[in-house]
């Protein structure tokens, strides 16, 4: 039976390596993740997925472990192993009134928004985590993952950010009319996502034991503590400079406050907002999926990430060497993650990904081999 004591030695050695990179230590080698099953189920197998996925803690349980233990068994990287209790990226919009759409052996989706007027938004209450939408279920699961028989700690759920969440809640088309038409609404409004979002992961790492600057992990990737707070900012890819400053801004500083510090993520390139995340406080750095560019990663570098960690992440590419020859080539290895998702039915290619067929756990190892040869 799978134990974390088992690997006690080497999840100590990743640990150490992960915390230098969070502290811009020098270092000659890169802390690589490859993450061979993850605990979405975007590119994963359908014919290994449990039915009950998301009905039964045991299964979601049982299905990340048997990943969990085949990965560390075959597999010699920085991963440091812990449970997610994953119900998609809706599951504060679903407590304010989206409804939540789950496929046969799929990601959950905001299937329709909380909102559809404006007006809507003086009606708004915080919702109660152990009442409203998904977030009772999410906790049930949390309960019964924390006090497991193999020793692996359980994360907080997917955290998205006031920006993403609001656009779910809304439509982003309707956002962005409305920041328009009434901007104190709609700062009002994430004055009111704010605070449930705050409410919300304290109610998780209560559940859990967890300190306010602790969250044992995100994305595959284990944070130190100091580090409280993670959040997809995805939809920063899309929004102005301006737009951003005016209606984001306070709320991602509140919340990474509020938990110590913490990172933002985004897929692709945010360019434009540079400028805007280096006014930032207890922003400790950056999780950029590079959708197979490195561009962006190379400007976020340079102008945001001095002096603050970043994880370089996507879907394993389709042209492996190629893509971390680039890095290995471009990037000095002080301050940076990364993380290399391995899906057996999705590769990165091309600006975004293509569907592929391939042995995870031999992908894995040639992105391994790969940074072995590197030394600084």
């Amino acid at each position: 039976m799978y134990h974390q004591e088992k690997y006690k030695n080497r999840i100590e050695k990743s640990k150490e390596k992960l915390t230098k990179a969070f502290k811009l230590e020098k270092v000659d080698e890169f802390p690589v993740i490859t993450c061979t099953k993850p605990y979405f189920l975007i590119g994963s197998d359908p014919k290994k997925i449990p039915e009950d996925y998301y009905d039964n803690p045991e299964s979601m349980m049982k299905y990340q472990l048997e990943g969990i233990e085949r990965h560390m068994e075959k597999v010699n990287d920085d991963t440091v192993p812990y449970f997610m209790p994953w119900f998609g990226t809706g599951v504060l919009p679903s407590a304010f009134g989206a409804e939540i759409k789950f496929g046969y052996k799929e990601d959950p989706i905001v299937y329709h928004p909380a909102l559809n007027d404006i007006k809507g938004i003086k009606s708004l209450k915080i919702p109660d985590p152990e009442k409203d939408g998904l977030m009772p279920k999410v906790l049930g699961f949390i309960d019964f993952m924390k006090d497991n028989e193999y020793g692996i700690p359980v994360s907080i759920t997917d955290i998205q950010s006031p920006l993403d969440t609001v656009g779910m809640m809304c439509g982003r088309q309707n956002l962005y009319l409305w920041m328009h038409d009434d901007p104190t609404a709609i700062k009002e409004l994430f004055n009111i996502v704010t605070e449930a979002l705050i409410l919300w992961v304290k109610k998780q790492k209560e559940i859990i034991g967890l300190e306010l600057d602790e969250a044992n992990g995100l994305q595959h990737i284990w944070t130190p503590k100091g580090i409280g707070i993670w959040m997809s900012e995805d939809d920063d890819v899309m929004i102005s400079p301006k737009l951003w400053d005016e209606f984001v801004k306070d709320s991602v500083d509140k919340i990474l406050n509020a938990f110590g510090s913490g990172f933002l993520h985004y897929c692709g390139n945010a360019d434009h907002n540079l400028d805007n995340y280096s006014k930032l406080k207890n922003l400790s750095g950056f999780n950029n999926w590079t959708l197979n560019d490195l561009n962006s990663a190379y400007k976020l570098k340079e102008k945001v990430c001095k002096d603050k960690c970043l994880m370089i992440c996507d879907f394993t590419p389709v042209n492996i060497k190629e893509y971390y020859q680039e890095i290995i080539d471009n990037f000095n290895p002080n301050g940076i993650i990364i993380l290399s998702m391995v899906t057996e039915n999705i590769a990165a290619a091309n600006g975004g990904s293509i569907s592929t067929d391939r042995d995870d756990i031999e992908t894995a190892n040639q992105v391994l081999d790969l940074f072995k040869l590197y030394k600084k």
